[in-house]
């Protein structure tokens, strides 16, 4: 987070106590529009979190949409977030290969 604490910056190393934060994008690769889908993150914190994200609208073909989470109390050392759309697997998915990403994070431990 950036010193006016409003905006996320690209860093190779969180220092313990800034805030983390993880952005990625949802595309719907299909030939159809999409049924409402939702997203988890299981996020590197100290503590083990998993967000669970409310139900998100259709995408039609080709449409995409962004997401930033942000997350403070990071686990020291290097650490993952993954990423996976329709946990449940609820929807009619030709390809599930994509539906998972993960971002690799660095904290210092001192």
């Amino acid at each position: 987070m950036d010193a006016s604490g409003n905006a996320f910056v690209p860093a190779s190393e969180i220092q313990r106590g800034q805030q983390a934060a993880i952005m990625f994008d949802v595309m719907n690769r299909g030939k159809g529009t999409s049924a409402p889908w939702n997203f988890v993150v299981n996020l590197p914190t100290a503590e083990s979190y998993l967000f669970r994200s409310g139900i998100q609208a259709a995408l039609l073909p080709s449409e995409k949409i962004r997401f930033t989470i942000g997350f403070s109390d990071i686990r020291s050392g290097t650490t993952t977030a993954v990423i996976t759309i329709d946990p449940d697997n609820s929807l009619q998915d030709a390809n599930r290969q994509n539906d998972h990403a993960s971002a690799a994070f660095y904290r210092s431990p001192n």
